[in-house]
């Protein structure tokens, strides 16, 4: 069994790596470069670096001026949210124990990195909440239910997560959202603007396909008009132009956060509408005459018949929009808004005394934060897709 493993190996290497002499040459080529750029970046991060600055400013960048007494609403949103995602990764695709074991060694390694004696209950909150995810992927194959009930159970799951995150943060007398920062900032604002983005997308796009004039013409000056001008834009716009445009009984009650949220998940939404209504057209006409034809009015042939299948179609163009949304959290430090996110909170750490040129450090971590959600949520949609029978080759 080895040995045939290891022949369809060698077979796949000679095919595809080394099959005429351009190839070799660009294969020799390319994996000097793999090997100097891992043995420079490996040398750095064990040998060379100095994590002080990241161990000494770990709470700020992890959390910026959050209230050290009032944290344990992070964790508790933290540890719904990992024992969630460890149900749902088992439900929608299958990870091997294998690669779970090295994942989370990875990240053991990671904050080991990190000095963890110096930072001891953050270090034992975090192995909490692996053990969590752990919990809720196990809990999967031990509930007894039937797939679509559990589909149904975690729908209703990610559904009151953010009210139940909401009202972790606000509960007995809550934590003002100006003194939310770091990487829960730009996680709280992905996620609402990920929520809410795709929903009014949702409506944007299907109002866009209406046979409606005012609707469809209306959802395209939105889109349109949204799309025509930067995200920063819009973001100095929610926060000096909203203000004057609000009656003055309003202009100093909307909390900022309320706006860039808003500003956040109109420009998403703008994107999302014009991918979906891309999935839209690519469902035959014919689909929409079955439909007709089985008595379905048009609520019913559009969200059973019309939308599972163009969402369906564009589930990775919606995943990229997602990342992309999930990047553009940094431009919160280019507007100049009143908060100091991951990006803004690495550079306060870089402006002390002490740790003044340490850039290297501080933005390899940075960088590597924002990684790992993205490639989370990527291979979350591969997953997700080979589920529903695509990329199978992959």
């Amino acid at each position: 069994m080895i040995s045939a493993n290891l022949f369809h190996t060698f077979k796949w290497i000679k095919i595809n790596l080394f099959s005429s002499k351009l190839n070799t040459i660009l294969t020799l080529i390319s994996l000097l470069f793999i090997f100097y750029f891992l043995t420079t970046l490996l040398s750095f991060v064990f040998f060379s670096a100095e994590w002080k600055v990241v161990d000494t400013n770990l709470r700020l960048l992890l959390i910026g001026p959050f209230p050290e007494n009032e944290e344990w609403r992070i964790w508790a949103s933290v540890y719904w949210i990992t024992a969630l995602s460890g149900f749902s990764f088992a439900h929608y695709g299958s990870i091997s124990r294998k690669i779970l074991l090295y994942s989370f060694l990875s990240i053991f390694l990671l904050m080991l990195l990190i000095e963890p004696m110096s930072n001891v209950n953050l270090f034992i909150l975090s192995i909490l909440s692996i053990i969590f995810f752990i919990v809720g992927y196990l809990f999967h194959s031990i509930i007894k239910m039937k797939s679509i009930d559990k589909s149904k159970m975690i729908l209703i799951g990610w559904v009151i997560t953010l009210p139940l995150v909401v009202l972790f943060l606000k509960i007995f007398g809550g934590v003002e959202t100006t003194k939310w920062g770091g990487y829960f900032l730009n996680i709280m604002l992905a996620w609402t603007g990920i929520i809410f983005g795709f929903i009014f997308g949702l409506l944007l796009a299907i109002g866009r396909a209406s046979s409606l004039v005012v609707i469809k013409y209306s959802c395209t000056v939105y889109i349109e008009v949204i799309r025509a001008a930067p995200l920063v834009a819009w973001l100095f716009f929610a926060y000096l132009v909203i203000p004057d445009l609000l009656p003055d009984i309003f202009a100093n009650k909307v909390d900022i956060a309320l706006r860039v949220v808003i500003v956040l998940s109109g420009f998403t939404a703008a994107y999302i509408a014009e991918i979906i209504r891309g999935g839209l057209q690519s469902v035959h006409f014919g689909q929409i005459e079955a439909a007709k034809a089985l008595g379905m009015n048009a609520y019913q042939s559009t969200s059973l018949i019309i939308l599972p299948q163009a969402i369906r179609a564009v589930i990775p163009a919606l995943v990229s929009q997602f990342i992309a949304l999930w990047k553009d959290t940094t431009l919160l430090l280019a507007a100049g808004l009143a908060f100091r996110e991951l990006l803004g909170s690495g550079k306060a750490a870089l402006s002390q005394l002490e740790f003044i040129g340490k850039y290297n450090e501080v933005y390899l971590f940075v960088a590597l934060l924002f990684w790992i959600v993205s490639f989370s949520m990527s291979r979350f949609s591969l997953n997700f897709e080979k589920k529903l029978g695509l990329n199978k080759g992959d």
